[in-house]
């Protein structure tokens, strides 16, 4: 399975700071190969990000596909009710749903279980 960045949206002037990262929107892809036909699936998802400060504001012309990539596995990192740091990330959990998701798509694409059509044509 293949994490990928669609894109970010950014405000083009946010107070003091320009081109500000606002959203991002990334998917999952994954193929299969069989019977000589290459089967694709893909899961697409977005979020929001939290506001910057100018302390910590990486500029748009400065962003990677790894710091954008990094900001989207953060969002999935759960906070204990105690205050202090962060307790555990769910990326993991939550990337081996989207995985299973995309197998079952590719099974049923190579093996279907449901068809479609008109008899009479």
């Amino acid at each position: 399975m293949e994490f990928a960045i669609d894109n970010v949206v950014y405000t083009v002037n946010s107070g003091s700071l320009d081109n500000v990262i606002t959203s991002v929107n990334f998917l999952f892809k994954a193929s299969q190969s069989f019977s000589g036909s290459i089967f694709q699936a893909q899961e697409h998802h977005g979020i929001s990000l939290d506001s910057v400060k100018a302390s910590n504001f990486v500029t748009y012309a400065s962003c990677s596909e790894a710091i954008v990539k990094g900001w989207v596995e953060e969002t999935y990192i759960t906070q204990s009710s105690m205050p202090g740091p962060a307790t555990s990330s769910l990326w993991g959990q939550w990337t081996s749903s989207v995985s299973s998701m995309l197998d079952q798509n590719l099974t049923e694409q190579t093996v279907p279980t449901t068809g479609f059509g008109k008899p009479w044509e």
